[in-house]
C-alpha cells in the first residue's frame, strides 16, 4: 500500500481488495485496511471463494468503484481469474 500510495502520489487512496475467503485472506484484508486507513483512504473488501471458477461479481464491483489500485491476495489462480474477468 505504501509503495503504490507514494508512487502514485495519492493523498487518500481508494483501494479494491480481492482476497480469498479464508483465514489468511481475512488477515491480509486487516493489514491492507489498516495501512490504507493510516493514509486516510478507503478499502472495499471483495472476498472470493477458494474454489471459484471465475470472478465477474468482484470485477463488476471493482469497475463500479473506480479504485486507485487493486490489491489481490491468493494463489496465482486468484489473480488470473480477476484478470480474465477484467478482459471480458
Amino acid at each position: 500500500v505504501g509503495f503504490f500510495t507514494d508512487h502514485l502520489k495519492l493523498q487518500a487512496p481508494k483501494v479494491a481488495l480481492v482476497h480469498l475467503d479464508v483465514a489468511s485472506g481475512k488477515e491480509y484484508s486487516g493489514y491492507v485496511e489498516a495501512a490504507v486507513s493510516a493514509r486516510g483512504g478507503t478499502v472495499k473488501s471483495l472476498p472470493i471463494k477458494v474454489v471459484a471458477a471465475d470472478a465477474p461479481p468482484q470485477v463488476l464491483e471493482i469497475v463500479n468503484m473506480k479504485p486507485d489500485f487493486v490489491a489481490i491476495h491468493g494463489v496465482h489462480t486468484t489473480s488470473v481469474l480477476v484478470m480474465k474477468a477484467m478482459q471480458q
